[in-house]
């Protein structure tokens, strides 16, 4: 389509349309290339990867803009709340065991009175559950690309152009301007996670910035989950004092060691304390250990009283121990 104004010239807007189709690249490639981005470790072995998988042939440059252009806009609807979470707190139900029968009044003949087409009390046995949500955090520390590094990939793509036929070469786009690299190899972020006893409903957050950040995050995300809907709040830490001190602002009503923290270092006190001989860490990672330590797991809890953490002089806000709730989490969980 074609359209012609006398004394203006003509122009084909549908032109322009196919061309900017055309510029871009599709939402599901771009899910693909964050897919190829997390699992791999370079940007070349990410595009042979793609290539391998889709049949997709991409530049690294190009990849790496993809990764990072998606996943700054991420970030960036996450900090000015445009997600959207299809979940609550409130939502996350765990069965804690049987709920007690009603009790019916019995007439003097014998005979239970009901309603008329409702099941008898015996037939009638529910699950008991409560919405219970657990919160934690932690730093790891991931690689960056330094200074140094960026100069080296400079040279590199100035190299491969160098070496390309003037006709293709003309044909590129210039190189943006460098950015400064990092002055470390590795640094420190922060992870966020809330989630439910099945794990069926996760949020995770990042920061980069430092513990004030870490603090910021987790408020955002405690209430865009409406964390005081559930019945049982539990936070789940690794016994760093900053990242305890975060956890004790939000309204959890325990805060305990992971099992996987505890189990460490239940050896490590008295004997009295495990309930048995001390037979230092190694009893613990022998194969087959795993049950006896929860048992001193157990036995070191109820001797605490929970090992639950609070500052002093504050009480846990109503709700049960975190080391009397039925059907607590395995693993790396609470205990």
């Amino acid at each position: 389509m074609r359209w012609h104004a006398a004394g203006e010239g003509s122009d084909s807007p549908l032109d322009g349309l196919l061309d900017l189709a055309e510029a871009t690249v599709t939402v599901g490639l771009r899910q693909l290339c964050c897919e190829q981005g997390i699992a791999g470790r370079s940007f070349a072995r990410n595009v042979a990867n793609l290539k391998s998988a889709a049949q997709v042939a991409m530049g690294e440059d190009l990849f790496r803009q993809v990764v990072e252009s998606e996943g700054k806009a991420v970030l960036k609807a996450s900090a000015d709340e445009q997600l959207e979470i299809d979940w609550s707190a409130a939502q996350c139900k765990t069965p804690v065991g049987p709920a007690q029968p009603a009790v019916s009044a019995v007439e003097p003949g014998g005979l239970i009175d009901s309603a008329p087409g409702e099941p008898a009390p015996e037939a009638a046995a529910a699950t008991l559950e409560v919405s219970r949500i657990y919160g934690s955090c932690d730093g790891v520390i991931v690689p960056t690309t330094t200074d140094q590094e960026k100069h080296k990939r400079r040279a590199t793509t100035m190299s491969k152009r160098r070496q390309m036929r003037p006709q293709k070469r003309a044909a590129l786009a210039p190189l943006a301007t460098m950015k400064k690299g990092s002055d470390q190899r590795y640094k420190q972020i922060y992870l966020s996670c809330f989630y439910d006893q099945g794990k069926e409903h996760r949020l995770v957050g990042v920061t980069r910035k430092d513990h004030r950040g870490l603090g910021q995050l987790l408020k955002r995300d405690a209430a865009r989950i409406h964390l005081r809907a559930a019945q049982e709040r539990v936070g789940l830490i690794d016994g760093a004092v900053c990242l305890r001190r975060h956890l004790e602002v939000l309204p959890l009503q325990e805060v305990v060691l992971d099992f996987r923290h505890l189990s460490e270092h239940v050896n490590d006190g008295k004997p009295q304390d495990a309930g048995g001989g001390h037979r230092g860490r190694q009893g613990i990672q022998r194969p087959g250990a795993a049950c006896g330590a929860a048992r001193r797991v157990r036995a070191v809890l109820h001797e605490t009283g929970g090992l639950a953490w609070r500052p002093a002089g504050q009480q846990a806000e109503g709700g049960r121990s975190a080391a009397e709730l039925p059907g607590r989490a395995s693993g790396d969980d609470a205990v």
